[in-house]
């Protein structure tokens, strides 16, 4: 299978299981809250089960191994692996300070959750709440685009569509992204996809890395919304607006600092040696 129709078969089957699993549910079917749930966590993982089908079709075992590869690849250097923690409360912080320079109204410790249950969080995330979406986006994808276009590139198309792979959640009660602003949450979506590849391209192709990150991506939402709208001196704003700016405001300083990463060329090459 050549490189550029494994990718598109990729987005197709990753696209086709997830919303095999999701669109039922925008039929308001009569079930259980339970089997609402599994399918809707069971979507999520479509893009990890298209990846791992369509690199075994491919590349046969190196695909194999190459998949597995990439998702055990945690042996990192403890920066990084402290920094894809750090970051994304990084910008959530950014994202407060933003609201509260623009007339937002502060928030109180009794309204939001005790730091202490954030790692639960992390790791409920890493696995169950969107993390293990990257050994699709990251793992399959992102080293097959850069082979063929610029990172930069890569990212944005990679952006767009790992954004709209969510559109169906947009229509289903009950869920936050019902109440998202979908216009910025595209602009968070496009410059965490530039963030993500810094990480990536950083540690060798690591998806473990990608996991870790985006799961220190969504976890804070528990304490600075994602959903809903914020007072500002603007008027009413979409609670995406100050993350979004944030998100951008780290992404340019990490691409200055890591520019290399972003803008060097990475041809696609299998991860044949097992991680040590």
């Amino acid at each position: 299978m050549r490189l550029r129709n494994s990718v598109l078969v990729f987005f197709i089957a990753a696209y086709g299981i997830s919303w095999m699993l999701w669109l039922p549910l925008l039929l308001k079917p009569n079930w259980p809250e339970v089997v609402m749930t599994t399918f809707f966590i069971l979507g999520g993982f479509g893009p990890m089960v298209a990846a791992y089908l369509v690199s075994v079709k491919a590349h046969g075992k190196d695909g194999k191994r190459d998949f597995w590869n990439r998702l055990l690849l945690v042996k990192l250097p403890w920066f990084n692996l402290v920094a894809a923690v750090v970051v994304p409360i990084g910008i959530f912080l950014i994202a407060y300070g933003i609201y509260r320079v623009m007339g937002g109204t502060p928030a109180y410790a009794t309204d939001t959750p005790t730091v202490f249950i954030y790692p639960v969080l992390l790791l409920y995330v890493m696995i169950l709440g969107g993390g293990l979406e990257e050994p699709g986006w990251r793992g399959f994808a992102l080293p097959r685009l850069q082979s063929i276009m610029s990172p930069f590139v890569a990212s944005l198309v990679l952006g767009l569509m790992w954004v709209f792979w969510h559109t169906p959640l947009f229509f289903i009660e009950g869920l936050s992204q019902t109440s998202f602003d979908f216009t910025w949450y595209l602009l968070n979506g496009l410059g965490l996809s530039i963030l993500f590849t810094i990480f990536f391209n950083h540690t060798k192709g690591s998806v473990f890395i990608a996991v870790l990150l985006h799961g220190g991506i969504n976890a804070p939402s528990a304490w600075f919304p994602l959903d809903g709208t914020v007072e500002t001196f603007l008027g009413t704003m979409p609670a995406h607006f100050p993350i979004t700016i944030a998100t951008w405001l780290v992404v340019l300083v990490l691409a200055v600092v890591f520019n290399a990463r972003l803008n060097t060329k990475r041809p696609f090459e299998l991860m044949k040696d097992a991680p040590t």
